[in-house]
Parts: structure tokens; C-alpha cells; sequence
């Protein structure tokens, strides 16, 4: 039986990080089934998270540094990731949230292009 899966699924242009599409997929409680948007060439995705930890605001600096909001519970720490093909992930950095939310800025400008994710850390 599949069962609508209810966050959304932004697209966006990896090279712009225009939003291109949003869809909706359906999971069996095992696989998650997503259709995607039409595309040309490269296309990057994201879940919209519900619950404790949020990457919102992503937003590419005019040094090409790159910076988003990272928010959660309160007077919590996170470990974000990041990942060269979003299978083999690394923790980057440790995030401690005080009032519930903190930038995080990276300079990917020198290393291949990442994809980020964060967790409650142990």
C-alpha cells in the first residue's frame, strides 16, 4: 500500500539555486517514491524537514562563500554533514543552537562541490 508522503520536495538549478519545482512522492513506510520535474541538466533536491532540525535560507555569497540558517531545538547541539555525492557523509562541523537557530557560512570555493544534512549529535 502506498501512502502520500506529506513534505514537500523542492527542485532547484544546483548552479543558481533557483527553485524549479515542487513535488509530492509516496512511501510504502520502505521506499520512498518521488517523481521528478522535468529537467534539461543538472537538478538539485530538497525535503522539507519536519521536526527537530531545519537548513532553511541557503544562500550563495557574493565571495562565493555559502551560508544557511540551521535551527532546531534550543540549547541543543547538531552535527552537520556534508557529502560529495550524498552517500558517504562527513561530519563538517558542530553546531550548538542557543536560541533555537544559527548561520552557518562555509567556503566551498575551495573544494568540489558538497551537499549538506544535519543531526542531533550524540
Amino acid at each position: 500500500m502506498s501512502l502520500p508522503y506529506s513534505d514537500g520536495f523542492f527542485w532547484f538549478e544546483p548552479a543558481s539555486g533557483r527553485r524549479v519545482a515542487e513535488t509530492t512522492g509516496s512511501s510504502d513506510g520502505a521506499v520512498l517514491s518521488l517523481p521528478l520535474p522535468v529537467f534539461s541538466e543538472d537538478l538539485a533536491g530538497r525535503v522539507e524537514p519536519v521536526g527537530e532540525v531545519d537548513l532553511r535560507a541557503p544562500r550563495l555569497e557574493t565571495d562565493r562563500g555559502f551560508t544557511f540558517t540551521l535551527a532546531g531545538e534550543p540549547d541543543r547541539a547538531y552535527a552537520v554533514e556534508t557529502s560529495e555525492d550524498l552517500r558517504g557523509w562527513q561530519e563538517w562541523r558542530r553546531v550548538m543552537l542557543p536560541a533555537g537557530f544559527a548561520e552557518v557560512r562555509d567556503n566551498p570555493a575551495d573544494r568540489p562541490a558538497h551537499f549538506y544534512r544535519a543531526r542531533l549529535a550524540e
